[in-house]
């Protein structure tokens, strides 16, 4: 996790980010980037980052690292409630089709990051990748790693977006419940852009941002 990066996020249990990086480190870290260890908010909340997750999801004493545990992917959502496996090809191409239209340099993303990250491939953008579920970032991580865009994506152990008020990073979210500025989203219609059809349902694209 880069630390320009960790600036840019608020802290969870004060909800302040600071500016200035006054976030105090302790671990496995450069001047660039902390690997494994702690990071500690001017108010004195602890999260930790194992393996380049950053820990948001729960506070935690700077001297306690937690063990890396294998990835369960059957934990791991591959397509959004409604669907079946039959729908695979066409979510697929609606996916690339929605990150074929990205145009801005960072994106925060919260849903189902996996097979965002799948139809994504290569990229020059950056992107900050929320889950509450940690084997979802673990498999995240290993598809950017075989995508050799490793060090354009971090990862946040947080359910919803950890965003500092000071930043105007683009927000999306994938088949969630989480306010954001470009939602994907199933339904059977809609006022948004169609990127694809499942029967019934529909993806659609829904631009928030004004």
């Amino acid at each position: 996790m880069k630390l320009d990066i960790i600036n840019l996020l608020r802290c969870p249990s004060c909800d302040e980010a600071d500016p200035e990086g006054k976030y105090e480190l302790v671990g496995d870290y450069n001047q660039e980037k902390i690997f494994d260890g702690h990071i500690t908010c001017r108010n004195g909340h602890s999260w930790q980052v194992r393996d380049e997750i950053l820990r948001f999801h729960k506070e935690s004493h700077p001297e306690v690292l937690y063990d890396k545990l294998e990835i369960d992917e059957n934990r791991v959502n591959m397509l959004p409630d409604g669907l079946d496996e039959q729908y695979k090809r066409r979510f697929r191409e609606g996916m690339l089709k929605f990150v074929e239209g990205l145009d801005e340099d960072i994106y925060a993303v919260t849903g189902l990051v996996v097979p965002f990250v799948k139809a994504l491939g290569a990229t020059d953008k950056l992107f900050l990748l929320f889950s509450e579920n940690e084997d979802e970032l673990r498999l995240a991580q290993e598809v950017v790693a075989k995508n050799r865009v490793y060090d354009n994506f971090f990862f946040v152990r947080h359910k919803g977006f950890a965003l500092s008020p000071l930043t105007n990073i683009t927000r999306i979210s994938l088949f969630g419940e989480d306010e954001a500025d470009t939602k994907l989203a199933l339904a059977e219609e809609g006022n948004g852009d169609i990127l694809a059809s499942f029967g019934n349902l529909k993806m659609v694209r829904y631009s928030l941002k004004q």
